[in-house]
């Protein structure tokens, strides 16, 4: 689109709940967004947004975040506490660590893993149950790098969809 500019301009939006930039040619640092802590859509893939994402740490009313195509750096870890999230797509940025520190996300629905993550999606799911997820589906795409469906299981080239229910985790697409 033609929007542009530098995300910086947006930092006294302090009440801002929703914001949806894909692909546009805004620029800058994340770290902009930072006092927005009321955010619960942010989606800045396909832009030229830099920074580290320990910036959106204290947005914990996020329920999606899309950071794909963008050079936003740091370890996934950092989000393991949005505790709100219901997506991610992190597909060809900047961010990577273990996915399994994503465990306390039990509201996650859709995750596109970036190429810098590791991780087993099993683990991942386990440590969901372990924290309480007893119900819907949590589907996840890999775009190349070390995440795997587990130790012997290399992720296939489709989505794979975990199903939670009272009695375990059912997978489809492996």
């Amino acid at each position: 689109t033609k929007v542009n500019g530098d995300i910086s301009a947006l930092s006294g939006m302090t009440g801002l709940t929703y914001l949806n930039i894909n692909n546009t040619k805004v620029n800058g640092d994340i770290s902009a967004l930072s006092g927005m802590t009321g955010l619960t859509y942010a989606a800045f893939g396909g832009t030229n947004i830099t920074g580290s994402l320990e910036s959106v740490k204290n947005l914990k009313k996020l329920q999606l975040i899309h950071l794909y195509k963008t050079a936003v750096a740091g370890d996934i870890s950092i989000l393991a506490d949005i505790t709100s999230m219901e997506e991610i797509s992190l597909n060809e940025s900047k961010v990577s660590g273990d996915i399994t520190s994503l465990k306390n996300m039990i509201l996650l629905k859709t995750f596109n893993v970036g190429s810098l993550c590791s991780g087993y999606f099993k683990t991942l799911c386990e440590g969901m149950r372990a924290q309480g997820r007893n119900s819907g589906k949590l589907s996840i795409k890999a775009y190349g790098g070390n995440v795997k469906v587990d130790s012997s299981t290399d992720f296939p080239n489709n989505i794979v969809t975990a199903t939670f229910s009272s009695s375990g985790v059912t997978y489809d697409g492996i």
